[in-house]
C-alpha cells in the first residue's frame, strides 16, 4: 500500500509460496563421512518436496538522497522441512511434519559523502522444527534392521541462525558507472 509519491513512507504487505527440493546429498542412497560431524551421513530417498507459506510486512522510510530505513517482520510455516537427524551411530535426513521460522529484520543506507555510502541489515530470527528421534531395532529371528520412530521433540530448526549480520561500506566511482 502506498498513498502517493510525495510521501516518503511505503507499507508493504506480502504473502507468497516457496516450493524446495531436497538437495542431491540429502536425498541420495549414498553414505557419506562428514568431517564436521565427524560421522557417517546417510542419504534418504524419501524425502519429500518442502512447501513453504511466506508472510511479511514492510515500513520504508526514504529521504533526501537516497538515504533510507526500513522495519520487517515475517512469518514461514513450512510443510516437510527437511532436518539432520541422529541415528546413534550416523546422521540422516528426515521430514519434520512442521516447523516455523519468525523474526524482524532492520535495514538502512546512508550516504557519508557524494560517492560514500553505508548500508546495514540485522534480523533476530526464532525458528522451531518438530522432529521425530528413531533408534534401531533388530529382528532377530530374521536379522533385520529397522529404524522405528520413537520420540516426537521440537528444537531450533536445522541450520537456521538465530541472526544474520550484513555490513557494507561501498565507494561508487561515477566514471564506471
Amino acid at each position: 500500500m502506498k498513498e502517493d509519491d510525495k510521501n516518503p513512507m511505503n507499507i508493504r504487505l506480502n504473502y507468497s509460496k516457496t516450493l524446495a527440493r531436497p538437495s542431491l546429498r540429502e536425498y541420495s542412497e549414498s553414505i557419506v563421512f562428514d568431517n564436521e560431524l565427524r560421522a557417517d551421513v546417510f542419504g534418504n530417498a524419501n524425502l519429500k518436496l518442502v512447501k513453504v507459506n511466506n508472510y511479511d510486512v514492510r515500513m520504508e522510510t526514504y529521504f533526501p538522497g537516497g538515504d533510507f530505513v526500513s522495519l520487517s517482520l515475517f512469518y514461514k510455516d513450512f510443510k516437510n522441512h527437511i532436518e539432520l537427524i541422529d541415528l546413534n551411530g550416523g546422521f540422516s535426513w528426515s521430514n519434520s511434519d512442521f516447523s516455523t521460522v519468525k523474526g524482524i529484520e532492520i535495514d538502512g543506507r546512508k550516504k557519508l559523502g557524494k560517492n560514500i555510502e553505508f548500508t546495514t541489515n540485522i534480523s533476530l530470527i526464532s525458528s522451531k522444527s518438530t522432529v521425530i528421534g528413531y533408534a534401531l531395532m533388530l529382528d532377530v529371528p530374521t536379522k533385520v534392521q529397522t529404524w522405528v520412530p520413537i520420540d516426537t521433540f521440537e528444537r531450533v530448526m536445522y541450520g537456521q541462525a538465530p541472526y544474520v549480520i550484513n555490513t557494507m561500506v561501498a565507494y561508487n566511482y561515477e566514471k564506471l558507472g
